[in-house]
């Protein structure tokens, strides 16, 4: 679906986001990521120096955002690249207490580099740039939505330990982990057909849909055969605007603790809020969760480009409609491209608990309980069947301690993290099922 907004109606001239959408006029990526490019590189010029001061809901100025569209249709990976090299020469030479992560990475070197981030700064920001979203939510990285999840809020304070490997033989010592003033944005860009296979229902109702911004353009804003040999676009002035933004928030939070909201945005945002329509369906469900996180963040950016530093009726009112569009676009992903069914769901849940319960394992009916809504036990006995035979699992008895009789546990191995071992699964699976139909037909 292509976006059906002129954002470039949505910001007055002289404002930052008009500026470098005009800045990009001259290039393909779709006006929808020019937009909200310059939002993230605002959410990055901001940090965690503000917030808008909502009563027992503050709402920091972090975002996620994922540039979608098929392959090599609407150059997501240039909008992407062209944002990170402002935000990664910002960083550069005027706010170095931050970190930027432009490639594949593991959550145990996220919070190793948090860790010393706290030890250097008294603050943990992270900007995390991710041309394919694969590289860093693909099946081997099932932890990491849970970890952008969890850090979402921009929490004060984390500790724990994490396992660091040392050595080729792979041994591991744990790293004491002590995180704070959390912050962490995400630019990415992935396709639609690989994220409808890949956010399964869990990742869904884990809330990290509900804090991500799916930004769907089908074309790009026009087509150059022969670029000119020189750009109208200098990164140098945006890091220099950006520079000016973060030193005027600064002075904001010494004044006023915050970004304030207009007598005026307030009763829209309230009107709206207790007038807004609630689905059922998960994803807009779980979206309609955090809409108001949103709005009110994009209205953040909106005032803050406006150089009015208020949020203002007017930045209220578009960013519910810009927000509202963005939902029901970014369903179309998780609704007519399938979330895959429910045996595709069925095997990746099973893999996600096995994985995620280690070597203690779960019993079958640990992990039916936790499966109902995907397969029935029968089907589930099929499956744990299936990936016993492709070596993905093992079975092993222990003495249960309170009855004494045996209780079977199941394992995941090395083989069940490797690449197709799932779709392999699932192809087994199916053939299964079919053949069972056949034979009850009969």
């Amino acid at each position: 679906m292509t976006s059906r907004l002129n954002y470039r109606a949505y910001v007055p001239d002289g404002s930052f986001i008009a500026e470098y959408m005009d800045a990009q006029s001259d290039s393909e990526t779709a006006s929808a990521y020019d937009f909200w490019c310059a939002c993230w590189l605002l959410s990055i010029a901001l940090g965690r120096e503000i917030r808008i001061e909502r009563p027992r809901a503050p709402v920091f100025m972090n975002l996620y955002c994922i540039l979608t569209a098929e392959s090599g249709v609407t150059r997501k990976s240039t909008a992407v690249k062209t944002a990170t090299d402002i935000a990664y020469e910002f960083i550069t030479r005027h706010a170095p207490h931050m970190l930027v992560v432009q490639s594949a990475v593991t959550i145990t070197s996220l919070l190793h580099h948090m860790n010393e981030l706290t030890t250097q700064h008294g603050t943990a920001q992270l900007v995390i740039s991710i041309e394919e979203l694969v590289t860093v939510l693909g099946r081997r990285h099932y932890e990491m939505p849970g970890f952008l999840t969890d850090y979402y809020d921009c929490p004060s304070l984390r500790t724990g330990a994490a396992y660091v490997t040392r050595n080729r033989r792979s041994n591991t010592d744990e790293l004491p982990v002590s995180v704070r003033n959390a912050f962490v944005s995400l630019l990415g860009a992935s396709t639609p057909t690989w994220l409808a296979e890949s956010i399964t229902p869990a990742i869904i109702e884990g809330g990290f849909t509900s804090r991500c911004l799916f930004i769907i353009a089908e074309d790009r804003k026009r087509r150059i055969a022969w670029p000119a040999d020189e750009r109208r676009f200098s990164p140098s002035t945006f890091v220099d605007r950006l520079a000016s933004i973060r030193k005027h928030a600064t002075h904001i939070r010494a004044a006023l603790s915050g970004i304030p909201v207009s007598d005026g945005a307030k009763k829209e945002f309230e009107s709206w809020y207790s007038n807004r329509d609630e689905h059922r369906d998960p994803f807009r469900a779980s979206f309609e969760a955090r809409e108001d996180h949103h709005v009110l963040r994009l209205a953040g950016y909106l005032c803050v480009s406006d150089g009015l530093w208020e949020i203002q009726y007017t930045h209220v009112n578009r960013a519910i409609k810009i927000i509202r569009t963005i939902k029901e676009d970014s369903t179309t992903i998780f609704a007519s491209h399938a979330p895959v069914g429910r045996a595709v769901a069925g095997v990746d849940a099973i893999c996600q608990r096995l994985i995620g319960a280690g070597r203690a394992g779960l019993s079958q009916s640990q992990l039916g309980s936790k499966l109902q809504r995907f397969m029935p036990a029968e089907q589930l006995s099929i499956c744990l069947n299936i990936m016993h035979e492709q070596e993905m699992v093992q079975k092993f008895e222990v003495r249960d301690s309170k009855y004494g009789r045996p209780v079977a546990l199941w394992r995941a191995t090395k083989r069940m993290r490797q690449r197709g071992a799932q779709a392999l699964v699932l192809r087994e699976f199916e053939r299964t099922l079919t053949e069972a139909l056949g034979v009850a037909d009969h």
